[in-house]
């Protein structure tokens, strides 16, 4: 796209250093926390705003509250496509160096950019390295295993040294990645609505290295009452998006065969709260019966037990019992 000087030459459309997209649907409450976020610490930055089908009065809504600052931009969809599908499109449309997201009920703490630009001026501002840093959560003392592990830029060979360095759930929404890799790596499957973040990290790793500036860059929020709810606690869709990252990953799960377990018991609590009781005791009972790792095995088999014989009160309670890691949260 270019411009025309006053002299009539053609002049180059100026290039953000960072694009940030925030995919929305009927939360205008919530939209303007997560905006100010980035735009009170981001000067050269465009942030997309993708509004998924919101109600004509949510929309106007939302349309208003983009109009407040010539840095975002607000594309519409008039059905709702879905957040990966939001994120896509966003891409498609970046003209940033650099490449981010993030949830609209979620926020960018103070200075997260400032501190991975950081680390991406002292590489020389590198084409291949992604930035990431911890989460913390809202009403909560958040785990540390919500935080990275890597520092200096590295390539982690395997799905569980990838995630021992880089935990999912830390790169849920904190990943800064040079824009031209993340359209190289395919940006998102519109297939996942749960997992799509784990899914990313996994085939960027195949091009990537990562390097981790310190502290907490972004504040998640599972509490709010804004009436949407989050995917987090979509047990069907959790349980659709476990079973694809297991199958479209299979090759490189195999290789890991502690991480597949720890997967599995995963899609076995999450069918458990869906409402599947006879899928998760099949699944358990493959875990129980594969391993690897004899904790592994016993808190497998115990669900087993539990949701065999146990009425709903008592399923309800097996679910509760910790058989999802935090590591594994998308």
């Amino acid at each position: 796209m270019s411009a025309r000087a006053p002299g009539g030459k053609p002049t180059r459309a100026r290039v953000p250093e960072l694009t940030v997209v925030i995919p929305t649907k009927d939360r205008p409450v919530v939209l303007p926390r997560a905006l100010g976020s980035v735009l009170e610490q981001v000067h050269d930055v465009e942030v997309i705003v993708i509004d998924d089908g919101s109600s004509p009065e949510n929309a106007a809504a939302i349309a208003a509250i983009c109009a407040e600052d010539h840095r975002i931009r607000l594309i519409r969809n008039e059905t709702a496509q879905g957040a990966p599908h939001g994120r896509n499109r966003g891409l498609a449309e970046a003209r940033g160096r650099f490449w981010a997201t993030l949830d609209d009920d979620d926020v960018w703490l103070p200075g997260k950019w400032v501190a991975q630009r950081a680390v991406l001026e002292g590489l020389g501002f590198p084409d291949d390295v992604v930035v990431v840093m911890g989460i913390t959560e809202a009403g909560r003392t958040v785990p540390a295993d919500l935080s990275p592990t890597v520092r200096a830029p590295e390539r982690p060979e395997g799905l569980a040294a990838l995630m021992r360095a880089v935990p999912p759930a830390a790169f849920l929404n904190t990943y800064v990645v040079p824009t031209a890799m993340m359209r190289a790596a395919g940006g998102y499957d519109d297939r996942l609505v749960w997992g799509e973040h784990t899914d990313v990290l996994i085939r960027l790793a195949a091009r990537a290295r990562f390097a981790g500036a310190a502290g907490a860059g972004v504040m998640v929020d599972r509490g709010h009452a804004d009436g949407g709810g989050r995917v987090g606690r979509d047990w069907t869709r959790k349980v659709a998006g476990v079973g694809l990252l297991l199958s479209k990953h299979a090759e490189a799960f195999a290789r890991e065969p502690a991480l597949r377990a720890t997967y599995r018991h995963v899609l076995g609590v999450s069918q458990l709260r869906a409402g599947d009781r006879w899928g998760a005791t099949g699944t358990f009972l493959r875990v129980a019966a594969v391993g690897p790792g004899a904790a592994r095995r016993a808190r497998a088999l115990a669900h087993f037990v539990l949701a065999v014989i146990g009425g709903r009160s008592l399923w309800r309670r097996v679910a509760r019992m910790n058989g999802a890691p935090a590591e594994v949260v998308s």
